[in-house]
């Protein structure tokens, strides 16, 4: 029972009168005064003091330093009683054997191959001295190293390596700015050149069909330094060709000490030009000339008297 509850006077009960458990509560009453009463009847005839020591017992000091009892020295094992553990055997175990080596399979052996000739390369074949041009009004071949062609408004160019000399092929159709007449082709080809020159046309063969042909001379001043301070001389031929629908211009140009060291390819490209073939018959002019003809190879010079053969039938006939 919890202190203090049997105290407390809870009243009769209804429900419990009517059960018949109402009586157990005063009961439970009296019980506690009785053992109250002795309690303090108790207390009363204990001596003073006697009651704590005997509630609160005391409590007893251990030693500061307890001897610890010594444990007997534990005995040595003898580890080869132990399994798996006994003393090593003097016999060496038994190694199995290695097996033999095997002997490698060799391949079956490879014949000799036969020793290779030296391998001969192929003659080096001559540069061509020519590149071959075929156009449609006209093909040719150039020297090799000439570079080209550039472009001209009707024509083309080309130049040797080292711009010392150039030649050139142009065709003038009927109509064109460029175009004039075989007569006042031939008048204006004459006005060419300067003061020393002949300004005389011969008539030579190209391709088969007559032409025209003038050599001139050129002074040229450099344009950003002073007249005269720095000059150059160009030796100049050219070629016209007549055709019923326009004509053909061939020029070939280069400075004046190079000019006959450069004319051979200049020959060369004559030669070896081919202009469609002319089903008209050629001019009077030419028929003229007919027995004046001069070869491109040959290199007309002045007689001793200065007047050139053939000089009086060059004028145009009336």
């Amino acid at each position: 029972m919890l202190p203090g509850m049997a105290d407390r006077d809870y009243g009769p009960r209804p429900h419990l009168v009517e059960q018949g458990l109402e009586t157990g509560v005063v009961d439970r009453q009296s019980r506690s005064l009785t053992a109250k009463l002795f309690l303090v009847l108790g207390l009363a005839l204990l001596p003073a003091g006697s009651w704590c020591a005997q509630a609160r017992p005391a409590v007893k000091a251990k030693p500061a330093h307890k001897k610890q009892k010594k444990r007997p020295p534990a005995k040595p094992v003898d580890l080869s009683t132990l399994p798996g553990l006994g003393p090593a055997s003097t016999a060496q175990a038994e190694v199995p054997p290695e097996p033999a080596p095997q002997p490698v399979p060799q391949p079956p052996p490879q014949p000799t191959p036969p020793p290779k000739r030296p391998v001969q390369e192929p003659p080096k074949r001559p540069a061509r001295p020519f590149v071959p041009f075929s156009g449609a009004r006209y093909s040719f071949q150039t020297p090799v190293g000439w570079e080209g062609p550039e472009l001209l408004p009707e024509g083309m160019r080309y130049v040797e390596p080292k711009g010392e000399a150039f030649i050139s092929i142009s065709f003038h159709e009927w109509g064109s700015p460029e175009y004039k007449d075989p007569p006042e082709f031939r008048r204006w080809m004459r006005q060419l050149g300067s003061i020393e020159d002949a300004h005389a046309l011969d008539t030579v063969k190209v391709s088969g069909r007559f032409a025209s042909r003038v050599r001139t001379t050129t002074y040229y001043y450099t344009p950003a330094k002073l007249l005269g301070q720095e000059l150059r001389i160009f030796t100049a031929e050219m070629i016209m060709v007549p055709d019923p629908q326009g004509a053909y211009v061939i020029r070939y140009q280069a400075a004046k000490d190079a000019f006959q060291k450069h004319r051979a390819a200049y020959i060369s490209f004559l030669a070896t030009l081919i202009l469609p073939r002319n089903a008209t018959p050629p001019e009077d002019y030419y028929v003229q000339q007919d027995h004046i003809v001069q070869e491109l190879l040959e290199e007309r010079a002045p007689p001793p008297g200065g007047a050139e053969p053939g000089a009086e039938k060059d004028a145009e006939p009336k």
